[in-house]
This record gives C-alpha cells, sequence and structure tokens, in this order.
C-alpha cells in the first residue's frame, strides 16, 4: 500500500507557520491566501501529478468544483456549505486553480476538462477561506486511486497514519495529536484529529483540526487552522452545514 504524499498537509503547515509572521497585521493586503510557495513550486506541483496516464474513475466524472457566492462557499458534489465568519476572504477560482495545476479558471472548464484534470491529480484544493492573522480553512481531497492506492481497501484509518507520519516530518512546526474522534458535521460523520501546534521562534500556540470522511474514491479532508488562545473550533463548527 503505497502512502499518500499529504500535500495537503504539507501546504496547511506552511499556512500554520505564515499565521505567526502575520499576526500583528492589519492590513487585509497580507492575508496569506492559497497560494503558498511550497505548493505553487515546480517540486510541489509535479509531486501531485500522477506519474503514470490517468485513470477515469466514476468518482473522478461526478466531481465538480464548489462555488463562492455572497460570502458562502457551496459544493453540490459534497452536499456542504459554508458560511464564511465577517472579515475572512476566500481564495479566487483562478488562485484554487493554480493550486491544482490548472492553466485557466476551473469555472471556465466543462465537466469533461475538469473529469480529465482531477483524475490526474492526487490532491484536488476546492476551497479556501482565511482571516487577516493567517487563521484558515480548507476543503480538499486526496485522490486514492491517482495515489496508487486501492479505494476499495484504503481507509481513514490508513490516512490517519499517513497524516501522522506526514505531519512528524514537517519542519519548525511541532504537532501533537491531542484526540481522536468521531463527529457529525453538515450531515455528514467525520473522523476528526484534533492535534495542538507549536512553531520554532513562535510564542503563538495553534490548533489544527482535520475532518476527514471517504467520498467515493476520495479521501475529503476539512482542515481548520486557529489560534489556540482565542478561537474555538466548535465557533467554526456551527458554520458548516448541510445544503438544502
Amino acid at each position: 500500500m503505497k502512502k499518500f504524499r499529504a500535500l495537503s498537509v504539507i501546504f496547511a503547515a506552511m499556512m500554520l507557520a505564515s499565521c505567526s509572521s502575520k499576526s500583528g497585521d492589519a492590513d487585509n493586503s497580507n492575508v496569506h491566501l492559497p497560494v503558498s510557495p511550497g505548493v505553487s513550486s515546480s517540486s510541489a506541483s509535479d509531486d501531485n501529478l500522477e506519474t503514470t496516464p490517468s485513470v477515469i474513475t466514476e468518482a473522478a466524472k461526478k466531481f465538480k468544483f464548489g462555488t463562492v457566492t455572497d460570502g458562502v462557499y457551496k459544493s453540490e458534489y459534497n452536499g456542504i456549505q459554508f458560511k464564511a465568519p465577517d472579515g475572512w476572504m476566500y481564495a479566487t477560482s483562478e488562485q484554487i486553480a493554480k493550486m491544482n495545476d490548472m492553466d485557466k479558471d476551473y469555472l471556465s472548464l466543462s465537466q469533461e476538462e475538469v473529469t480529465s484534470k482531477v483524475a490526474g491529480l492526487k490532491s484536488i484544493y476546492d476551497m479556501q477561506c482565511a482571516e487577516k492573522t493567517g487563521s484558515n480553512v480548507l476543503v480538499m481531497y486526496e485522490n486514492i486511486t491517482a495515489s496508487g492506492n486501492d479505494p476499495a481497501k484504503y481507509t481513514i484509518d490508513d490516512y490517519g497514519k499517513s497524516l501522522q507520519a506526514t505531519l512528524e516530518s514537517v519542519q519548525k512546526v511541532t504537532y501533537k495529536l491531542e484526540n481522536t474522534s468521531s463527529i457529525e458535521l453538515a450531515g455528514k460523520t467525520f473522523t476528526k484529529y484534533d492535534y495542538s501546534c507549536t512553531m520554532t521562534g513562535s510564542k503563538l500556540k495553534m490548533n489544527q483540526i482535520y475532518y476527514v470522511c471517504k467520498t467515493d474514491d476520495f479521501i475529503m479532508s476539512i482542515i481548520l487552522s486557529i489560534n489556540a488562545d482565542t478561537e474555538k473550533e466548535t465557533d467554526f463548527e456551527k458554520l458548516f452545514s448541510a445544503i438544502g
């Protein structure tokens, strides 16, 4: 069984590390939105692409990117919506497209073009919303087939072990798993991994919470990074709801 490269974890860690450098910034122009040097660099982008011919799965054919309208993210594919808190900013569709190694905005692509692209990506980024101090929420998917694993056998527990191994390898950020539990969120059952985080050279304490479930041939993750002293994940969990 192959392990996920977990680009989402590396990306989330860099988002987290950016919080300490921006925590005193009140300028919205400095909000660290998803185009992160580690994700947009050629090495990370290449690592996110399947090296063998893409397998067009039924899951890839069904996949649709979410949309943001009037401060609300909605995904027809996962049936979830999220209302951004006041002062939070969404990444634009152009930024999300760059994170997914797309040459143009995915909103301009046909469903066939989306399917072809998604089938070849190991990690699929769907939504990013951030607050000016760096707290943020990310919705993304790990493509089990493109990562070389068998969707019929790969489990949430497998992903949790891969997640732990990847977090332990992240430099300048120390992660500690505080708790693992099951939670109902927006009408779905997620496995919740609560991590506390400390950054080298910073007094800022952060929590990074992973809400993980299996959807078709994907591992869906909602990753929440927040200030441990001033923010509670339960306040953000209330902002997610089922569509309809």
